[in-house]
């Protein structure tokens, strides 16, 4: 026999369960704006990374020919990055700066600079007063000239 009035959920379930899922929404909507800009720092971290493994290979490849590192100091990064995904084909290469890109974050200067203009900067200090949030990175040689590294010329601290 089937009863009659029992089926469903009881009233003070439901309420409970939207209340549960308004608090879960509630905590996941205040941590979501830190978690992507936890994931834009991880994207500019690893684009970085990837231009200084560029650079290895180019530095090895000028040692094994027998060329000097003066040339690399001041030359375009994004050269370095293309280097960088030759040699790796599980590494699929985009142009950063890109008309297509819609990201259109990155730039590079008329003295080959790359910068980037982060979305999100709320956890973003400035190790500079009255800097612009704008990070920069360039090709620089020691005073020798014999060692180039990508260098951030612009002190940050993310996080």
């Amino acid at each position: 026999m089937a009863r009659k009035g029992l089926t469903g959920w009881p009233a003070y379930e439901i309420g409970l369960g939207l209340v549960l899922a308004a608090c879960v929404l509630a905590v996941v909507a205040t941590r979501i704006d830190t978690i992507l800009e936890q994931a834009e720092k991880t994207a500019v971290e690893t684009t970085i990374m990837n231009l200084r493994s560029g650079l290895r290979l180019e530095k090895a490849r000028r040692t094994v020919a027998g060329q000097a590192m003066a040339g690399l100091a001041g030359s375009n990064p994004l050269d370095l990055l293309q280097l960088s995904a030759a040699n790796n084909t599980r590494v699929k290469t985009v142009n950063l700066l890109n008309s297509q890109n819609s990201d259109r974050r990155w730039g590079l200067s008329s003295d080959n600079t790359l910068y980037y203009s982060p979305n999100r900067v709320r956890h973003l200090n400035m190790l500079r007063a009255g800097a612009e949030k704008t990070l920069a990175w360039q090709l620089r040689a020691d005073q020798s000239g014999g060692q180039v590294e990508l260098v951030s010329i612009t002190p940050y601290l993310w996080f």
